[in-house]
């Protein structure tokens, strides 16, 4: 018998491309593979990767992944933080202070000369990028305000947020669980794959009928489905 794989291994298991990632959290493919893997630019000049894969010689992503890439996702999209700034303080965080997973400390801390934010007593984050300005802190709080933690500030949970709805806003009808549905989107009050319900809204099904069946809110299965024609797109 296989032994039952524990939360930590199943957070950590190589278990998507870079493709499904970006799919899942409607993201360009290349931007999610240069962010792992680096890139060339038009120029013939190479872009080191900024964060580091569970399986770089077969080029797969982990769930613990997948939750770095929608902190520094949201990051982006919301604070247009440069990447050179967001590699440097990074790798301040990683070998200074011995943090493995920086994206995903809650106590973010960044030394001022080493790039992106330093706390600043109630004021917020003050912006080391943008010459002293404070940033505000929310944009961090929500986005990792949409991860379910478990012991040791572990991600067992992600709510994925669409480009359209703002972190702090988005429902979490939709979720992203290593421990169910091999990590594939689910409809968390039914616990069933979201893909299984825009299958059955293709075969006719209407929401009404499906909310009856799973007990959910119609709500819920509009959320499902809205999430899965984004995967479509």
């Amino acid at each position: 018998m296989t032994p039952k794989r524990t939360r930590e291994q199943l957070i950590n298991e190589p278990a998507y491309t870079a493709a499904e990632v970006a799919r899942l959290l409607a993201l360009s493919p290349s931007t999610v593979r240069a962010w792992f893997f680096g890139m060339t630019t038009s120029g013939e000049r190479w872009c080191k990767e900024v964060l580091e894969p569970a399986d770089p010689h077969n080029r797969l992503l982990s769930f613990l992944n997948l939750c770095e890439v929608h902190v520094l996702a949201i990051l982006r999209r919301s604070h247009k933080v440069p990447m050179p700034l967001v590699r440097r303080g990074m790798l301040y965080l990683a070998k200074d202070r011995g943090i493995a997973h920086p994206l995903l400390s809650r106590t973010l801390r960044v030394h001022p000369r080493h790039g992106i934010f330093v706390e600043d007593g109630p004021h917020g984050l003050l912006d080391a990028s943008r010459g002293g300005q404070y940033a505000i802190r929310e944009v961090f709080e929500a986005a990792l305000s949409r991860i379910d933690w478990g012991d040791r500030d572990t991600p067992v949970r992600l709510f994925p947020v669409l480009p359209e709805t703002g972190a702090a806003e988005a429902p979490r009808a939709v979720a992203i669980d290593p421990q169910i549905g091999f990590g594939r989107p689910l409809l968390v009050d039914a616990g069933v794959p979201t893909s299984g319900i825009a299958d059955r809204f293709r075969a006719g099904d209407t929401i009404d009928e499906m909310a009856d069946d799973f007990e959910v809110p119609r709500q819920a299965i509009e959320d499902a489905l809205r999430f899965e024609q984004r995967l479509a797109a």
